[in-house]
């Protein structure tokens, strides 16, 4: 029930629920698929980004509508930052397919590359949305 708008601060025990995600917008087309992707750029932290990026959900082969009934290639982490660690920034990416993507699961989180992620696959980003939380 929260609506995310960029740049909002919410607490970690507000984010541990697979998200509901509502897309709009000009650069959304009705018969393409999407890929739904959310990273943490400041893993463990912004001073000391080492993990970068670590990766919290992927859902591929699905419609900007119903974003819930694609297939999910790494299960939704909900954010954790470590104590002491300051703001972590939760970025979602929403990418237009150019056609389907693997849907073999994923787990690897740590050192993740959204950019390398929509390189290899052949993806165009279309939509941007981040909130801030801390421990």
């Amino acid at each position: 029930s929260i609506k995310v708008v960029p740049g909002c601060d919410l607490k970690p025990s507000e984010t541990q629920q697979v998200p509901t995600i509502s897309v709009s917008g000009t650069a959304i087309k009705t018969d393409s698929l999407y890929t739904l992707l959310m990273v943490d750029p400041d893993a463990p932290s912004r001073a000391s980004p080492r993990y970068r990026e670590w990766l919290h959900w992927i859902v591929v082969n699905c419609s900007a509508a119903e974003i819930s009934k694609g297939q999910t290639v790494s299960g939704y982490m909900g954010p954790a930052p470590p104590k002491g660690t300051g703001k972590h920034r939760y970025v979602f990416l929403l990418c237009e397919q150019t056609g389907s993507v693997p849907s073999e699961v994923f787990d690897k989180r740590p050192l993740f590359s959204a950019k390398s992620w929509i390189s290899k696959n052949h993806l165009k980003l279309v939509g941007v949305n981040f909130f801030f939380a801390q421990s």
